[in-house]
């Protein structure tokens, strides 16, 4: 049986209910990690400004949904009036809204293209592109907002002028969380195999990066939901659309309370026999930077024959774990520097 617009605006509204009481659990776990788990570690304003912003944003689209939903089915005596309320895309209300999802859809692909561009050491060859398809989106959606304005009130959203700017949009958002995420996957993948010929890793950056190919892949099944009910022209496209703006809060939200709970490692290294401990992934040290102390012993006897040990030590620390091996190399060569000139 096909779904009416009736029964797809209250689906719509029970759905981005639920998804924002997720939402709001979320956003607290990860207010609590950054502010009062964060220990002597700075605060990370970044994050949690764009935090606050999606929560503010996705409490605004549920508040202008369920002000629509008053309106259409108190406001209204006739279904068909109801109904010609819910399909208008010129009314202020329904401008705002889908005003308030392009601005939530361009903060996520925003904040997935900086994870992107810290985790490949910034390097600007790889964001380019993604930053040119944000730019691109930003450009298709304010055109977007502004020919769902010009139309008639009897206008569908499934007009095909109105189908190729919103099917432009929505695609390049899947394009870029889709490459980002992959590119990410891709390159902790690289930093653990590399890692793993230094030292014998225990669990390594595997969480790391599951927990960021899981979230890429609720969002992006989202999307791909999303156009698949929208090219077909049903109202089940609804639903999915209204949840958007708190799935995007929820992945953001989940990745840091799945990460954020903090790396920890205890790691030494013994010369003469050199070995070097796994690194753990712990929560019990929430948001804490990686770190590797390596320690070497030499032996020698002095000018009475006894044996004397001599040993020195090497701590390297990071902020996060994807660059850690290019400091462990740094600090490696330095140390082997050290030990030439004082046998020469």
């Amino acid at each position: 049986m096909a779904v009416g617009l009736a029964e797809a605006t209250l689906v719509s509204l029970l759905m981005e209910s639920i998804l924002f009481g997720i939402f709001t659990v979320l956003f607290s776990a990860t207010l609590y990690i950054l502010i009062m788990r964060r220990k002597s570690q700075p605060l990370r304003i970044h994050i949690l400004a764009v935090s606050v912003c999606m929560y503010v944003l996705a409490l605004m689209h549920l508040a202008v949904d369920m002000h629509r939903a008053i309106i259409g089915f108190v406001g209204f005596s006739d279904s068909s009036q109801s109904e010609a309320y819910f399909n208008a895309l010129s009314n202020s209300m329904s401008l705002f809204k889908n005003g308030i999802l392009i601005a939530q859809i361009l903060l996520g692909d925003g904040f997935v293209i900086y994870r992107l561009y810290m985790v490949w050491f910034c390097d600007k060859r790889i964001a380019a592109p993604a930053i040119l398809c944000l730019l691109a989106s930003f450009c298709v959606g304010v055109i977007t907002l502004k020919k769902e304005s010009e139309v008639s009130p009897t206008t569908l959203v499934f007009n095909n002028e109105l189908k190729l700017w919103v099917t432009s949009f929505f695609s390049m958002t899947l394009i870029t969380n889709f490459s980002c995420t992959a590119l990410i996957a891709f390159r902790i993948w690289r930093i653990e195999l590399r890692t793993s010929a230094i030292f014998r890793l225990n669990n390594s950056l595997s969480p790391v990066m599951v927990a960021i190919i899981e979230s890429g892949a609720i969002y992006s099944a989202t999307l791909i939901s999303l156009l698949a009910t929208y090219l077909s022209g049903s109202d089940g496209q609804y639903p999915v659309l209204d949840s958007i703006a708190q799935i995007i809060g929820v992945v953001f939200s989940l990745i840091i309370v799945r990460i954020g709970l903090g790396i920890s490692s205890k790691d030494t290294t013994h010369h003469g026999m050199t070995s070097i401990g796994p690194i753990n992934f712990s929560s019990q040290r929430p948001l804490q930077p990686v770190s590797v102390h390596m320690t070497r012993t030499r032996t020698a006897l002095d000018d009475q024959g006894e044996t004397l040990g001599m040993s020195r030590t090497v701590s390297v620390s990071s902020d996060t774990a994807v660059d850690l091996e290019s400091k462990v190399n740094a600090s490696r060569s330095d140390y082997e520097i050290t030990e030439t000139q004082q046998r020469i």
